[in-house]
């Protein structure tokens, strides 16, 4: 996983860590790129670790931007501990759902819906195909407010759509799931950082897996997924002739086998021969040893 100045970030998808490629910018500089596979209609969560060394030293802001778009998250300050004993570990997985904080709404994995309206060309533009952490450190410069405070609306804008052109070669983004009520306490206070200082961030780049591998970025599968389920799905009947992957190997290996099963009959009749010949010497070693002295008759 991505690690830069001991902090730790990596994308988790289906409860596993997703494959990074490309990485680039890692050990000691302040930004870190990479890539990631993705698959639509997934939920993902993204995690961070903080080194204990630096939750002793200062104050910390954790910032997530989902296609260029800060998003609205709990959990994004994290206060210095001087006796903390190990890093700090959380992950983020889903978003507020509206100003108020009354609702959330998990991460996931969408498909980007391209068009050919060249006035898609002249408006701002999300930064599509791309999951940005950001962490900042920050001394005393910070004011509590309570966070019920005069804000209405939604903190997630749904606009998926993008410029065939623009955004040439993505065909997913981020969506949110749907929204689940949040309890509010009666005093919900927020924080707000009046100065801090960019630490490190990690940026991944996520495309789908076919075309990571088509540009190289990511090395091909020995066998695809969608081979798999295909064989697993939907099974068709066999053309007169025709066979199946890997039975033409299975018959070389039958042919080896079959060679190797001669010549193990062979060494048996070896190894018969030979112990006829010890025990017809053993014999005449017996019989003569009565009368004569005994003459080895073995050659």
């Amino acid at each position: 996983m991505p690690q830069t100045r001991g902090y730790q970030a990596w994308v988790e998808m289906g409860g596993l860590p997703l494959p990074e490629y490309g990485v680039e910018g890692a050990v000691g500089n302040s930004e870190v790129t990479c890539y990631i596979p993705c698959e639509a209609e997934k939920e993902f969560k993204v995690h961070f670790v903080i080194p204990r060394e630096k939750l002793c030293e200062t104050n910390h802001t954790v910032s997530l931007y989902l296609d260029g778009q800060y998003a609205l998250t709990t959990g994004s300050v994290v206060f210095q501990n001087r006796g903390a004993s190990k890093s700090f570990s959380a992950a983020i997985f889903e978003q507020y759902g509206n100003l108020e904080k009354t609702s959330t709404r998990s991460f996931q994995f969408g498909t980007l819906q391209l068009t050919d309206d060249d006035s898609y060309l002249r408006k701002m533009s999300k930064k599509f195909g791309e999951i940005t952490l950001e962490i900042c450190g920050f001394t005393n410069d910070y004011f509590w407010t309570d966070g019920r405070d005069n804000v209405t609306g939604p903190a997630v804008s749904e606009d998926y759509t993008a410029h065939e052109r623009a955004k040439k070669g993505l065909a997913h983004c981020v969506k949110f799931g749907t929204e689940r009520p949040r309890l509010i306490p009666d005093f919900n206070p927020s924080i707000t950082v009046l100065r801090k200082t960019k630490i490190c961030s990690f940026t991944f780049k996520y495309r789908h897996r076919d075309l990571l591998v088509a540009e190289g970025i990511a090395p091909p599968s020995i066998i695809p997924n969608n081979a798999r389920a295909g064989r697993a799905t939907s099974p068709r009947k066999r053309k007169a002739g025709e066979m199946e992957d890997g039975e033409e190997d299975q018959e070389d290996n039958s042919g080896v086998l079959e060679e190797k099963e001669r010549e193990i009959q062979k060494l048996k009749a070896q190894i018969s021969k030979l112990k006829a010949r010890e025990a017809k010497r053993i014999r005449l070693e017996v019989d003569l040893s009565d009368d004569m002295e005994v003459v080895d008759l073995t050659l």
